[in-house]
């Protein structure tokens, strides 16, 4: 009887620590919902990308298989930690245009690169970019880049380029400019960020007050 409750408590030890080891493992997972540009759908944990990803690796929950999947042909990416589902996050793979110095500043379309979708308002969108993108386990997505430089796009309707607005963490005074500048055709909008009103950061509310003048 000795041994047998020996063996039952060494079973249920074992049981715990593989019921722990799986939580664990899943725990450090990231889910992501991939849209294809033809409309297909996959689900399953993913691999985040990084700026310059062409190939989305993702293993599907249907049979555990892992496959890539090309970054030019994904319409959008959403990640999240499986114990945060209400923390999405939502990528794109988009071309952007941004001034070159070499050419006159004239505008100049450069190639396709993950970007995070920051704010979204009726007439325009926010995202943002950096070389690394990490997702803490509360979470929480992190914006990182060898370089030190984060970039600031914006997107308006009928466009199909994201235009560059320029690095976030170059100053206030700075960003400020910037955004004026991408969004001239609202003047009252721009009278408040000249004002202090709205500080260049917000871009959730920029986003929603953003009315162009046509």
């Amino acid at each position: 009887m000795k041994k047998f409750g020996i063996c039952l408590i060494t079973f249920f030890l074992l049981s715990i620590n593989n019921i722990y080891g799986i939580v664990k493992e899943n725990y450090k997972k990231i889910e992501g919902h991939i849209i294809m540009n033809d409309g297909t759908e996959y689900r399953g944990y993913i691999k985040m990308p990084k700026l310059y990803t062409k190939w989305l690796q993702i293993t599907l929950h249907d049979n555990n298989e892992m496959i890539e999947v090309p970054s030019q042909e994904v319409k959008e990416l959403d990640v999240w930690r499986p114990i945060h589902p209400d923390k999405v996050h939502r990528f794109v793979y988009r071309p952007y245009k941004a001034k070159d110095l070499f050419s006159g500043m004239k505008e100049k379309a450069l190639k396709p690169i993950w970007m995070c979708m920051e704010a979204l308002g009726d007439n325009v969108i926010f995202f943002s970019s950096g070389y690394y993108y990490y997702l803490y386990m509360d979470g929480t997505l992190e914006i990182t880049s060898a370089k030190g430089t984060i970039n600031l796009y914006g997107l308006k309707p009928g466009k199909t380029d994201v235009t560059l607005i320029g690095p976030i963490k170059f100053g206030t005074k700075r960003l400020r400019k910037a955004l004026m500048k991408f969004l001239a055709d609202d003047p009252a909008l721009c009278t408040k960020l000249k004002e202090k009103e709205i500080k260049p950061s917000e871009w959730n509310i920029i986003a929603d007050q953003y009315h162009p003048v046509r």
